[in-house]
C-alpha cells in the first residue's frame, strides 16, 4: 500500500511536466480592434416630434414659407380641438404646388397666390394613439374639417390628406377637388 502512494507522484509527474512546458496563449493586438464596431442606426419610421407649443416650430414643415406657415396653423388647431371638437396631438407636412418664390410673399401677394395653388398634399402624423383608438366617425369627421379648412385658404386646388398613425400605418385619407364635383371623398375606416 506504502509503494501505491509513492508511485502515484511519479506517475503524475510527466503529465505535469507537459502542462507546464505548453505555451500559452495570448491573442495578437493586430487581430483585436481598439473599439467594437458600433450597431448600425435603424432608420426611423416614428412619427416627427410634437412641437405644436413650439413658437420657434421646424420651418421644414412644408416645401416653402406659407406652407410651413399653414402646418404650424394646423398642428396647433388639431391640439386645441378647432376641427370639430377633437383635439388630436399631431405633426403634419404641407406640400404645396406650385412652390415657388411667391409661396414666401405676405400680404395681398400672399393672398394672390394662394388662389393660384392648384396642389395641397398634407401628410398628418398622430403622435399618441387617440387618433388610432377614435371612432371612424370621428375621424371622418376631422378630416372633413380639415380639408375644408384647407379648401378655403387654397381654393382652386385640389386637395389631398393622408392620415398615419404613431406607427406609421394608414389611417385614414382625404381628398377633393378637379373631377369630384365639390364633394369630399374620406376614407377613415380601419387603422394600419
Amino acid at each position: 500500500m506504502r509503494r501505491a502512494f509513492l508511485l502515484l507522484p511519479l506517475l503524475l509527474l510527466p503529465l505535469l511536466q507537459t502542462a507546464c512546458a505548453t505555451p500559452s496563449f495570448v491573442p495578437s493586438t493586430t487581430l483585436v480592434e481598439s473599439s467594437p464596431t458600433p450597431v448600425p442606426t435603424a432608420i426611423p419610421t416614428a412619427a416627427p416630434a410634437n412641437a405644436a407649443a413650439d413658437a420657434a416650430f421646424d420651418t421644414h414643415a412644408g416645401n416653402c414659407v406659407d406652407a410651413a406657415n399653414q402646418a404650424i396653423a394646423l398642428i396647433r388647431k388639431a391640439a386645441a380641438g378647432e376641427f370639430v371638437g377633437n383635439a388630436f396631438t399631431t405633426d403634419m407636412r404641407l406640400d404645396l404646388g406650385p412652390s415657388d418664390q411667391r409661396c414666401a410673399a405676405t400680404g395681398d401677394a400672399l393672398k394672390t397666390y394662394q388662389r393660384h395653388v392648384g396642389s395641397v398634399r398634407l401628410q398628418v402624423w398622430a403622435l399618441d394613439n387617440s387618433w388610432y383608438y377614435a371612432a371612424p366617425t370621428t375621424r371622418q369627421n376631422w378630416l372633413e374639417a380639415v380639408l375644408h379648412y384647407l379648401l378655403g385658404v387654397y381654393p382652386q386646388a385640389n386637395v389631398t390628406i393622408n392620415a398615419l398613425t404613431p406607427t406609421g400605418a394608414a389611417c385614414g385619407t382625404a381628398s377633393i377637388g378637379a373631377g369630384q364635383a365639390g364633394t369630399p371623398a374620406v376614407n377613415a375606416g380601419a387603422c394600419g
